[in-house]
Parts: C-alpha cells; structure tokens; sequence
C-alpha cells in the first residue's frame, strides 16, 4: 500500500496518508489517531472555482460521517495526454503496444489507447472536410487527478476561490508598508517544503 503526505490541518502539518484504491477510500493517519473519509460520501457546498482553460474545478463541502463543521476542498484536474494513449496498429510502438496488452489479457492504463473498440464516438455534424464528435474514451483513460484538503481552513478556502484580479502599480513604499506585512501574517506554512527537502 502506497503512503504519500498530505496536508491536512489549519497549521499547514502533515501526516501519512495511505491510499486505498477501491471505493475512493483515503485513510490519514495523525499522531492521535486514524481519520477514514470516503470520496464518494462528498457533500457540496459550492464551487470555488471552475476554470475552464486549466480543466480544472475547486469544490467546497464536506463529508458528514466525519464532520458537519469541518471544511473539506477537492479539486478535480483533468490531466495531459501521454503520447501511448494515441497509439495505433499502423505505426510500429502503437502495434507492439496493444498487442503487449492483448497477450497479458490486462488493461493496463499505460498501454491503453484511445483508438481501440472501447472507444465510443457520436456525431455532432460533418460539414464538408470538417468533422465534429463527442467522444467517450475507454473508463481506464477517463481518470482526473484529485487532491482533497481536510480539514480545510480558512485560508485553503481563499486559495482556491475565484477573486477578481486587477493590476496595481505599487512602490517600494507601499511593499513595505502594507504588502509586506500581509505577506508575512497570511501565509501558510513552510513545513511541506522543508519535508520534502529533507525527504520526509
């Protein structure tokens, strides 16, 4: 079983997390004890944010089994393609590809491709060279990464809140005066850094 760090309080600490794969069960391990929150018993609150041009959305909620009052965000982000996943029998990598993951009788994700019978396609319209469909890729190559905040402060829920950006002209005066000072009283926790560094 897979163990990765997470951050998980107000103060920025962090702790173990081991991952389950089945049933988008997560379990923190903290100092005092063991917390078990399931994703699929994820109560929404509202959006944070959905920002289409990263394909990617921030939810605020919760998970009652839990905890009413504690605060959970979890962003889905939808990931890149890999050159594999366009893989085909007409070019050599692509044939030697599918035809690994046809002996191992296996779908392994790494060698699945779009292109394959699983794939399902519907038209939208064809107009002269032009072709537009929607496309439902295989289950194996539908996955978006997820990142869960619990118990969320605060602070996390600003992070990941759409705001209003303007453009300011500031001196130096007004960096020290009132950037400065908001910089260093609102920001998280440096730990997560320092753990990775010292490859906690």
């Amino acid at each position: 079983m897979k163990s990765q760090k997470v951050q998980l309080n107000n103060a920025g600490d962090f702790y173990n997390k081991s991952r389950q794969q089945t049933k988008g069960i997560a379990t923190l391990t903290k100092p005092t004890g063991v917390v078990k929150y399931n994703l699929t018993n994820f109560r929404l609150q509202r959006i944070l944010n959905n920002n289409t041009r990263n394909k990617s959305i921030a939810l605020l909620g919760c998970f009652p089994e839990q905890s009413d009052a504690d605060k959970a965000v979890v962003i889905f982000e939808k990931q890149a393609f890999r050159g594999s996943e366009v893989a085909t029998e007409s070019d050599q990598s692509g044939k030697q590809l599918l035809e690994k993951n046809c002996e191992n009788n296996v779908k392994d994700t790494s060698l699945m491709s779009y292109f394959c019978s699983d794939l399902k396609g519907q038209t939208e319209f064809i107009n002269d060279i032009y072709g537009s469909y929607q496309c439902i890729p295989p289950v194996e190559l539908s996955g978006v990464k997820t990142t869960v905040i619990y118990p969320a402060s605060q602070k996390h829920i600003e992070k990941y809140t759409i705001c209003q950006q303007y453009i300011i002209s500031e001196s130096s005066e007004l960096y020290e005066e009132i950037t400065l000072p908001y910089i260093s009283t609102s920001q998280h926790s440096l730990e997560w850094v320092y753990n990775i560094l010292d490859h906690k």
